[in-house]
């Protein structure tokens, strides 16, 4: 509930809420509390915010096949993300998500290009249903004909997928690992799974910031795009925060 009102949509409604409460007694802190809800309306839905958070937000490169070979990763690690429920197209069954299809995807690619086995992480979320690794091995062979080693199927967080996937590849002799998932989320993924003892090389994908570019008219128009990728950040900022004071201090 506390990230429900910390981060947009939740937040704009908190804001405006609280300004209409509080135009009766203090209309001076109302109309101020306004300003600052449209102001941050707008900065959250401007590409060039989007497009300046990604570049400090996302790593600056991309993993290079030489810098894989050198490295000697023994598995590819993906992290779960949100999955699209019941879907009607599958026959009212569970499956992944557009993020995590991103994932399966590159996790895809770097398994025909190294050989490597693939661990995929994520747990059943709050509703006990079907673990996401589950879905993430079904979706990688169906769709990709990549076959998956190991499933940890128990993690809800990030923090657990690191904490449950160290102890599983430990079983297997693995320390050395390439770790697949989104540029914005790959800074706290890094973290948390060297806390845990494992050597971690980046394989980040998603990038919403592709290259450096000059701002065009239309990076200063709102777009719904920049607007989640901004709120994508701020969560990624709360959760670091988080992180470090409950897991990484």
């Amino acid at each position: 509930m506390i990230k429900a009102l910390l981060l947009p949509p939740g937040l704009f409604l908190a804001l405006g809420a609280m300004a209409v409460v509080s135009s009766r007694r203090c209309p001076r802190l109302a109309r101020g509390m306004l300003g600052v809800l449209l102001a941050l309306m707008y900065l959250l839905s401007a590409g060039f915010v989007a497009d300046r958070a990604a570049g400090w937000i996302e790593p600056p490169a991309a993993l290079s096949e030489p810098g894989i070979a050198a490295w000697g990763a023994q598995a590819i690690v993906v992290l779960g993300a949100a999955r699209v429920e019941s879907a009607p197209e599958f026959g009212g069954r569970d499956t992944v998500g557009p993020d995590l299809l991103v994932r399966l995807r590159y996790a895809a690619y770097l398994h025909r290009q190294t050989g490597l086995p693939i661990l995929v992480t994520g747990g059943p979320g709050h509703d006990n249903r079907v673990p996401e690794a589950e879905l993430m091995a079904h979706a990688l062979w169906q769709s990709f004909g990549v076959p998956v080693a190991w499933l940890e199927s128990r993690s809800m967080t990030t923090w657990e997928n690191a904490v449950f996937s160290q102890a599983l590849l430990e079983t297997n002799g693995v320390k050395r690992v390439l770790l697949v998932t989104q540029a914005f989320h790959m800074a706290r993924a890094v973290a948390c799974f060297e806390r845990v003892g494992l050597s971690v090389l980046a394989a980040p994908t998603g990038f919403v910031r592709h290259s450096e570019r000059p701002l065009g008219y239309r990076d200063f128009l709102p777009s719904a795009d920049a607007l989640l990728f901004n709120t994508r950040v701020l969560h990624e900022l709360l959760g670091s925060w988080y992180y470090r004071a409950r897991y990484l201090g």
